[in-house]
């Protein structure tokens, strides 16, 4: 879908709900409106600037040809892939804890890609891979992202948030393991489109 579309479907989406919310509910006000809108600015504006940053620094790592440099160590000091995909879970899933998401695929598409691409792994899959560590990652103790925005809005202690997700954190980490060692899994689709 073309991102004309996408913005048609937007504009779209944003009057039912208006229609909704002002004439058959009769439940939003203008004051509703302005709390909405100004929360989708600060909202827009903040991702924006993650994203700018991490696109400037994106440049930067490769214009000193970071990424260059890491690949041959991990590479020298790293055998197989398998080793290398695991080593990469283990760390995606640990920053993932400190860090958001978005901000970390920004940051580290350009530092791993060449990686990938020496070890022969192919984009999508390690891209599928990586999406799910990074998603472990928000969920996972001390400080995902997350962890803390759901226990906020469920109202729901930390403790009690963790006691409740680790068999779905288990789950996910087999998950992660399958796709890592069987691409089949997350190639199959692009392979028959």
């Amino acid at each position: 879908m073309g991102c004309l579309a996408q913005q048609k479907l937007g504009a779209i989406a944003v009057i039912y709900a208006l229609l909704l919310g002002f004439l058959i509910y009769r439940k939003m006000t203008g004051r509703d409106l302005y709390a909405a809108i100004k929360e989708s600015v600060n909202l827009t504006a903040t991702i924006m600037v993650i994203i700018a940053a991490g696109t400037a620094f994106g440049w930067i790592l490769t214009l000193e040809q970071i990424p260059q440099f890491l690949t041959e160590k991990v590479t020298s000091f790293v055998g197989s892939p398998v080793l290398f995909l695991v080593i990469v879970m283990v760390f995606l899933i640990a920053v993932g804890t400190l860090i958001e998401g978005n901000v970390l695929l920004i940051i580290l598409t350009p530092i791993l890609l060449p990686m990938v691409n020496s070890f022969g792994i192919d984009p999508v899959h390690f891209g599928i891979f990586f999406i799910l560590c990074l998603s472990v990652g928000t969920i996972t103790p001390p400080v995902g992202t997350i962890m803390f925005t759901t226990a906020a809005i469920t109202k729901v202690k930390i403790e009690a948030f963790i006691k409740e997700v680790w068999p779905f954190w288990l789950a996910l980490i087999v998950a992660i393991l399958l796709i890592a060692f069987v691409p089949a899994i997350s190639l199959w689709l692009p392979s028959i489109l």
